[in-house]
């Protein structure tokens, strides 16, 4: 299985606010991209998909940035997948029509690996995992 970087970048910069955000400083995506060595441009773009997807909020202004929208205890990882790239893992044949279907003898796996995944991140807050209670 094969997490996009986008994924990765995601939950680090999610990581890092959830650990240096005391009493709701916010936090610049140079900051983050800084500290975490990652390309700022790139994080920029995966910053604006966890936005939209609900478990940022953004601060203007020139002490502006970003915090989380709700407690790290609060935020799924699997919102962070959600919101950057869902499902987390994807076959192409639980959805698609391959012509195999009939005589599939993988496909169940597929389907049970993917929801086993998916309970697992659901199962997962980012408070589990900065605190390492995975």
């Amino acid at each position: 299985m094969k997490i996009s970087t986008k994924v990765q970048y995601g939950l680090r910069a999610m990581a890092y606010l959830a650990q240096n955000s005391k009493d709701n400083r916010a936090i610049s995506v140079r900051e983050i991209a800084l500290r975490e060595k990652l390309p700022n441009d790139y994080l920029e773009k995966i910053v604006a998909k966890l936005l939209k997807g609900g478990v940022l909020a953004a601060k203007k202004g020139v002490t502006g940035g970003y915090i989380m929208s709700r407690p790290a205890k609060e935020i799924i990882i699997s919102e962070i997948f959600s919101a950057l790239e869902s499902p987390a893992t994807k076959v192409k044949c639980i959805d698609a029509k391959c012509g195999h279907e009939s005589d599939c003898l993988t496909k169940c796996l597929w389907v049970k690996m993917q929801a086993a995944v998916n309970d697992f991140l659901g199962s997962v807050t980012l408070e589990d995992l900065i605190n390492k209670n995975l």
